[in-house]
């Protein structure tokens, strides 16, 4: 091979490295903090609890999930003061408790929380297949913040327990502040039972 053809043959080879060594674009793997026990304190959230999860998706850019694996027995969750509002767009999603089979499994129950509202939502959330029941105020506020709305709302029991008994919050079952969000659906899946409420 001539000196030439060799020079020629370094620069494409140098050529094709300087294209494969191409900047991909910085990709974020979204969490999920799972609910493994009904524990709560107001100041120190307590690991695996329901206000220690989403706590931690609030302080988690991009939408993540709240994800539940309570052991039998304590499956209804019962705050002692009104949990932290998803201020950061979340997913908390009851079908992920093993054994859903179509009814929520895991209850967020209002009696012990004083005055309170059960889950304080704003934009991009999603709220699935969970029961709220006994607050002294809504059962969910999606509430108004710089115009913020697109949340979903589908297959929760909003005053009805584990049961299917009534239980209903002495509010509103869900207050709409905002434009723009899905409550149900189009499947029977989808549909929430509203119970109890003004």
């Amino acid at each position: 091979m001539m000196e030439k053809d060799r020079k020629t043959s370094r620069n494409h080879r140098r050529t094709r490295a300087f294209c494969l060594a191409e900047c991909l674009e910085p990709r974020r793997l979204l969490s999920t903090f799972t609910v493994t026990n009904n524990t709560d304190n107001t100041t120190t959230a307590p690991a695996g609890s329901l206000r220690w999860a989403i706590n931690s998706a609030n302080n988690a850019a991009g939408v993540d999930t709240v994800a539940f694996n309570l052991p039998a027995g304590q499956r209804t969750i019962r705050p002692l003061g009104e949990l932290p509002a998803l201020w950061d767009p979340t997913i908390l999603d009851g079908t992920t408790q093993p054994g859903f089979a179509g009814s929520p499994l895991v209850q967020i129950d209002g009696s012990s929380a004083g005055n309170a509202t059960g889950l304080k939502i704003f934009g991009g959330d999603t709220v699935k297949g969970v029961s709220i029941t006994n607050f002294a105020y809504s059962g969910i506020d999606i509430l108004l913040r710089s115009g913020l709305g697109a949340n979903t709302i589908t297959g929760n029991w909003i005053g009805l327990d584990l049961s299917g008994a009534a239980a209903g919050n002495t509010a509103n079952g869900i207050y709409v502040g905002t434009p723009n969000n899905v409550i149900g659906g189009t499947t029977a899946a989808d549909r929430n039972v509203i119970s109890g409420s003004k």
